[in-house]
């Protein structure tokens, strides 16, 4: 959704991009409230999405906003960039490479993994 309006130009391409903007915030903040990262990791999380909102809002009520307008939307690229950074370090350092841990009824499994199939794999 952020690239569609990529071939009408700059300013046609403003309306896709709150689109998708919008959705980033929301993964964002889903993502970001169970306590599956570390907290730094959270509000930068919190921050990029408060940031995404802002930028949403301001588009919508008229503002001569352009994706690469200063210092909004450009302010919550790097807040984006350190959650990324801090997701991949968390799914790194817990030695899963790819597979996000979760709880399922007090115990741990990894992502596509049958909580009674430690092997990972679905039996039909």
């Amino acid at each position: 959704m952020l690239l569609a309006g990529n071939a009408a130009g700059l300013q046609a391409s403003v309306p896709s991009y709150a689109g998708g903007i919008t959705l980033w915030a929301a993964g964002l903040v889903l993502i970001s409230a169970p306590r599956t990262f570390a907290l730094w990791m959270r509000l930068t999380a919190l921050v990029a999405a408060v940031l995404f909102v802002v930028s949403v809002g301001m588009i919508l009520w008229g503002a001569p906003l352009l994706p690469t307008s200063s210092p909004l939307p450009a302010a919550f690229y790097p807040f984006l960039v350190l959650t990324f950074i801090g997701w991949i370090w968390t799914l790194l350092r817990d030695g899963r490479r790819g597979a996000a841990a979760v709880e399922i009824r007090g115990r741990k499994t990894s992502v596509g993994a049958a909580p009674h199939c430690p092997a990972g794999h679905f039996s039909p």
